[in-house]
């Protein structure tokens, strides 16, 4: 069973990191995703924003996106970046 809560609490962290470095029309499929509890399509939302705009995530948040996707079940040749 998931944590939503907690699920939604990282995908926000990862959300306002890209939020600041990109225009919203670029995130704005993955906010409302997010939004109504759509996680996993929020998810790939920004790994199409991280690997179109050929992101670097740091260390710590590029573990907090893995851990993301293991724990919602994507398999990571899904994801699409490198991380």
């Amino acid at each position: 069973m998931y944590d939503y809560d907690a699920l939604e609490r990282d995908l926000e962290t990862v959300f306002a990191f890209l939020k600041a470095m990109y225009p919203d029309e670029d995130l704005t499929m993955a906010r409302e995703f997010i939004d109504v509890g759509e996680y996993g399509l929020a998810y790939d939302e920004m790994c199409v924003v991280i690997a179109n705009r050929r992101t670097i995530l740091p260390p710590g948040l590029a573990h907090t996106f893995r851990s993301l996707g293991a724990r919602m079940g994507i398999d990571p040749r899904a994801w699409g970046v490198e991380l």
